[in-house]
């Protein structure tokens, strides 16, 4: 996306985003270019700032992208505020891009934040895939790679992962990534489903599950509420007996 809009778009990508406010405004100085004498809040604000209107006036949009926003500490969410401060008496200079995992929706819901999450202007939330989607994201995925001529998933296999994924791209890659691993051992080019098992064995049951955690809780409350009628209507069943 950036490579076709690069003659539009100034963009810096921060790929590890745990870091102190300070650490974080020195990377995107080093990503933009932009060289401090004394590194300080304030000196980087200003010329932060200057870069932006200038590219403002050469016609470019300058955008920050947090990848794996998720990990990103409290303080340094809290100054991306301060960044989109930054704007003209018609327009934002800079526009801030946040992507993670459902827990950076949980941390920006948190109440030191709320003046934050007041500013974002879109959200949009990645649906699990469906089956037949799932088959072809592994085949592209593999075609990228250029194994599609040489490595074969099953599709038992591919099921197995679908199933255990249910359907999440992080959790199909780190299975599938596990399991040309596993047939690699044996040399082997076809992926079979006890190559994914192998894989699923690996990985901490926790992050398989606890994404389905609120389906289970659904599930539970259903069992619960069918178990309670069912034994309400056996009590007035009984006493209609009882009575007549």
């Amino acid at each position: 996306f950036l490579n076709n809009y690069k003659d539009k778009i100034e963009s810096a990508v921060i790929l590890t985003p745990n870091l102190k406010p300070e650490e974080f405004y020195r990377v995107i100085a080093d990503e933009f270019g932009l060289v401090l004498k004394d590194f300080s809040k304030s000196s980087f604000l200003e010329k932060f700032k200057n870069f932006l209107i200038e590219k403002n006036r050469e016609g470019k949009k300058v955008v920050i992208i947090v990848d794996e926003a998720q990990n990103m500490p409290i303080e340094t969410i809290e100054e991306l505020r301060t960044l989109s401060n930054l704007e003209t008496e018609s327009e934002k200079l800079v526009q801030i891009v946040l992507s993670g995992q459902p827990e950076l929706d949980e941390k920006l819901r948190l109440p030191q934040l709320r003046q934050l999450l007041q500013r974002i202007a879109n959200k949009i939330k990645l649906s699990p895939l469906e089956f037949s989607d799932a088959k072809k994201y592994i085949i592209h995925r593999l075609n990228l790679a250029g194994g599609t001529d040489i490595i074969n998933f099953s599709d038992k296999a591919i099921k197995i992962i679908y199933k255990n994924s249910k359907g999440i791209p992080r959790l199909i890659n780190i299975i599938s990534s596990r399991a040309l691993m596993a047939a690699y051992l044996e040399n082997s080019f076809d992926i079979r489903p006890h190559h994914v098992d192998i894989a699923i064995d690996t990985i901490d049951p926790e992050i398989l599950e606890k994404r389905d955690f609120s389906r289970k809780i659904k599930i539970g409350i259903i069992l619960f509420l069918l178990i309670l009628n069912l034994a309400i209507f056996i009590y007035l069943l009984y006493l209609t007996f009882y009575f007549k």
